[in-house]
């Protein structure tokens, strides 16, 4: 079974990348890949409770990310570094790693996909 870490870097609604990134890693668990999400930088925004997304065109970042369990998507990582530098409240439930455990998470997937 192939790893797949897809790293999201940019603000939830900055672009559409974030909701892409997250179709893409639904689409990789029902092909039965080994999905695995970090978020780093800007990215750790779209952790932030109470997201909306009326004010742009697309969807939820929120509601995507509710919907990982339903693809058996667990594994959700963010770079503690950046979370502490933007006052970020994460769930209890998103693993905050340190700049070397990153490196290591990285270094274990066969692929890794993000911006």
């Amino acid at each position: 079974m192939k790893r797949v870490l897809l790293h999201l870097s940019q603000a939830p609604y900055s672009a559409h990348h974030t909701a892409e990134q997250l179709d893409a890693a639904l689409v990789a668990a029902v092909f039965d890949m080994d999905v695995t999400l970090l978020f780093r930088g800007e990215g750790v925004w779209c952790l932030q409770s109470n997201q909306t997304a009326s004010s742009t065109p697309g969807r939820s970042v929120e509601k995507m990310l509710r919907a990982l369990p339903t693809y058996d998507i667990t594994r959700v990582y963010a770079c503690r570094d950046s979370v502490t530098e933007r006052h970020v409240q994460v769930a209890d439930d998103i693993e905050l790693l340190d700049s070397a455990a990153v490196g290591a998470l990285i270094n274990e997937h066969d692929i890794v996909m993000g911006s």
